[in-house]
């Protein structure tokens, strides 16, 4: 498993380069009226989220199906929940930008998501 984690670890950078040179590229033509300036700090959460969740789930494997797919579901509400708790600090924090750090959120939430299926889908095609 370690050799899954190093490579889903430099496809993760890979990405996570990718969405920051969006972001700046982003802030340098969107006004602050449509552009989360806490923008970075997001990404930052949602990509360490990522690899936490990624990591667990890539040790219960080891366990069985049963264990795996138990692990999942609560890795996910957990990761669910965190998200909650974090966007509502950073809405109590930031009242203002509210909806556009929500959308932010909302939007690396989706994009990793996608990212951490198809990834664990090849993880799990290997392994057969």
């Amino acid at each position: 498993m370690r050799k899954e984690l190093i490579s889903y670890l430099s496809k993760i950078t890979i990405f996570t380069l990718v969405l920051a040179i969006a972001g700046i590229v982003a802030s340098m033509y969107l006004t602050p009226l449509y552009f989360s300036q806490l923008y970075f700090y997001i990404l930052l959460v949602v990509v360490l989220t990522t690899i936490l969740y990624h990591a667990f789930i890539l040790r219960s494997l080891k366990k069985g199906s049963s264990v795996f797919i138990r692990t999942i579901m609560i890795a996910t509400v957990v990761k669910l929940f965190s998200y909650l708790i974090f966007i509502a600090v950073l809405m109590y924090l930031d009242r203002a930008n509210a909806l556009k750090n929500a959308l932010t959120l909302m939007f690396f939430y989706i994009t990793y998501l996608a990212f951490e299926i198809v990834q664990l889908m090849k993880t799990l095609r290997n392994i057969k």
